[in-house]
Parts: structure tokens; sequence; C-alpha cells
């Protein structure tokens, strides 16, 4: 019986640094149980934190710290005082209809103050009864491209690279996390 995976990492062909680990557990995915309104049952939960709010939890600073860490691990620059998080998760119930994203193609770039950014994308846990749920980006050429997420999937992804979830669909949970955090 196999009981570790060993984790692995490979770049994406994009016009910027996008680069992928997988089997990469740096967050025990029942932090989102401690984050998320258990309670609701909302097919996609999105709460946001930043820098500029002063009275962030020990759970937002945590996570914070943890994907500071890895990108200092892994030597990419930034700024551990200004950052922005996104935490996201679906709670579908047999859906089958794809539930909206809200999200176009962008960049992290776009929606900060002015700031280049570097994102941490850790997708925590992926149902295997939800079908989707991928991101898509745009390579080098310009052609639309897309990886396959799965829990343990983290992504180090400069601000200026062009993506966009897929929208899921089926039954189960879908936990991200995303921290930018501004590049000097």
């Amino acid at each position: 019986m196999k009981l570790h995976t060993a984790m692995y990492s490979f770049t994406l062909n994009t016009p910027y640094v996008t680069e992928v680990f997988r089997n990469t557990h740096i967050l025990d995915p029942n932090i989102m149980d401690l984050i998320c309104n258990c309670e609701k049952k909302d097919k996609r939960e999105h709460i946001m934190y930043e820098y500029k709010i002063k009275d962030n939890d020990d759970q937002i600073n945590f996570i914070k710290d943890v994907a500071s860490g890895f990108l200092e691990f892994k030597n990419y620059k930034h700024n551990e005082k200004e950052w922005y998080m996104d935490i996201i998760r679906y709670n579908l119930d047999d859906e089958t209809e794809p539930v909206d994203s809200g999200l176009a193609w962008h960049c992290e770039n776009d929606q900060s103050d002015n700031l280049e950014l570097v994102t941490v994308l850790m997708y925590l846990r992926i149902d295997d009864t939800i079908k989707d749920g991928n991101l898509g980006y745009i390579d080098s050429h310009g052609i639309k491209q897309l990886i396959n997420i799965e829990p343990g999937t983290i992504i180090i992804m400069d601000g200026r690279v062009e993506h966009c979830p897929q929208n899921p669909i089926g039954t189960g949970t879908r936990d991200l996390i995303a921290v930018s955090f501004s590049v000097y």
C-alpha cells in the first residue's frame, strides 16, 4: 500500500511565470470549515480578506503566513505586508448545470491597487464527484489551455497571467484559497 506520493512540480508555457506543484498539502483542508459558514448551503461561497483590514483573525493570518513562507521557500520575492486573499468554497448538490464562478478571463494584477502581484493558488479539496472546476489559462502563443486541478495542487502565478476557472458541475465540495502578494 502506497501511503505518500512525492511532491513534484512543473511550469506552464505562459508569457510569465506559472509554476504548478502536485501533491503539495501545505494547509490542512479542514481549515476551510473554520472559515466558511457551514450552516449556509450556498452553491458558491466567496470570502475576501486583505492587508488593509487590521483585525484579521488567527486563521487568516496563519494562511497568509503559510503562503508567504511557500513563496520564500521557492525563492519568489514578495512583500508579505501587502496581500489579498480569496477563499472560495463550492457546495454542489447534484447540480446538472454548471455553477457560475462569477469570474471572466482575468489577471490578478487587474484587481489590485496598481500593484504587481504574485499569487499562490492552493486547491485544498476537490471531490471526485465534481466535474470540471479546472483552471483555464492563456499560453505563450495566446491559446486557451486547461490544467487539471486535484487536491493538493498549488499554483504560483505571476499576476499578469490570464486565467479563468471552469464552472463546476455535479455533487461535492471544491475548496480554493488564493493569496496574492505585491512584488518588490
